[in-house]
């Protein structure tokens, strides 16, 4: 499924809320290169103004998928028909993946599913990404997959992990955020030099959040990319 609407974007520099601590991004118009995103970590403070950019991640894969592509991976045939789509609701960027958020239990993928070992069945969180060599983007897989026909996708499990400690009393977050209406998760474009994220991954490089990384939940909580950056502006201790 190709969500569409408008991708609100912001720093997580200056406080996302307004004068009644609601939420306030500004909103991005519409445009062709709008889609959504989704997967792992966080956000915060001073009415400043918020930083808004479109999503654009580039050609190279990003965050957890690109670790995701050193973890367990498999190459599942599918047989699509054309227009119908894999059987799933996916999270889109234009990063080189894509997130599988919900998996149909009568679409292709859970017809795929039901004819292979449990080892290689495609999940909820799996990533999708590009052939070794190809420069495809998130949107380019999914138009692919609507052409129907036999289809292989690269499955990739995901890395999934926690962040917590994060104390935003003690500093900005630096982290340059995407949410999309239709998502389930906040992308991470960037990770800014100076920040509270920053200086967890100086601790821990071997939890290190990285651009294109996901945020799938918020304090034990989970939700829309609304209802997760709302969280993160407002609370004042993070898990993520």
């Amino acid at each position: 499924r190709l969500a569409t609407g408008a991708m609100s974007c912001f720093t997580c520099c200056a406080h996302p809320t307004g004068p009644s601590g609601d939420f306030v991004p500004f909103v991005a118009s519409s445009s062709p290169a709008d889609a959504s995103s989704r997967v792992i970590r966080g956000d915060e403070v001073e009415p400043a103004p918020l930083q808004t950019t479109f999503l654009d991640a580039g050609p190279a894969l990003l965050g957890n998928a690109r670790r995701a592509k050193e973890l367990h991976g498999f190459t599942a045939q599918l047989q699509l028909t054309k227009g119908q789509g894999p059987g799933a609701a996916l999270d889109i960027t234009l990063a080189q993946h894509l997130r599988i958020d919900r998996i149909d239990p009568t679409g292709a993928m859970a017809t795929y599913n039901a004819g292979v070992p449990e080892d290689r069945r495609i999940c909820e969180g799996d990533f999708v990404v590009p052939a070794t060599g190809d420069s495809a983007n998130g949107r380019d897989l999914f138009l692919a997959m609507m052409e129907g026909g036999l289809v292989d996708l690269e499955i990739r499990r995901p890395n999934v992990f926690t962040v917590d400690g994060i104390d935003k009393s003690k500093g900005l977050m630096g982290l340059d955020l995407c949410i999309h209406p239709r998502s389930s998760s906040v992308f991470i474009r960037h990770v800014l030099r100076k920040g509270l994220v920053q200086d967890h991954n100086t601790k821990n490089p071997e939890l290190r959040v990285l651009d294109g990384d996901l945020i799938i939940g918020v304090n034990g909580q989970r939700g829309t990319s609304a209802d997760l950056a709302k969280i993160l502006g407002s609370s004042e201790r993070l898990e993520l």
